[in-house]
């Protein structure tokens, strides 16, 4: 009951302030948000997290969580990057999977990589 309340306050919270949202929080629901939480940007992305993915321009089909995770990333489609700064210097890189704190760090723009780190 607890992460279908919390999902859906997320949901009706971006729903009215848009794909911003600092420092969300919701006493005894286990959730807090500070940085970026973008749900619904019309690219079938998710980012969260302070800079994640903060350049996107045209990237779409993406999964960012954690501090700084693809904030260079501007046309790069298909990733999944979790852990502090992995993914870091991708810009137009797709496919690819980095999972753990600066994994594929310095991947610009490689396609299908899976770094576990």
């Amino acid at each position: 009951m607890k992460v279908l309340f919390t999902f859906s306050l997320l949901m009706i919270s971006t729903l009215i302030y848009s794909q911003y949202n600092y420092g969300l929080e919701v006493e005894q629901q286990d959730a807090k948000i500070e940085g970026r939480l973008n749900l619904g940007s019309g690219n079938n992305s998710v980012f969260v997290g302070i800079n994640a993915c903060i350049n996107n321009t045209t990237g779409f089909n993406n999964s960012f969580f954690s501090r700084s995770v693809g904030s260079k990333n501007t046309t790069g489609a298909g990733n999944s990057f979790f852990g502090l700064s992995s993914g870091l210097a991708n810009t137009s890189g797709g496919g690819n999977s980095f999972v753990g704190r600066a994994a594929g760090l310095i991947n610009t723009i490689g396609l299908a990589n899976s770094i576990i780190r």
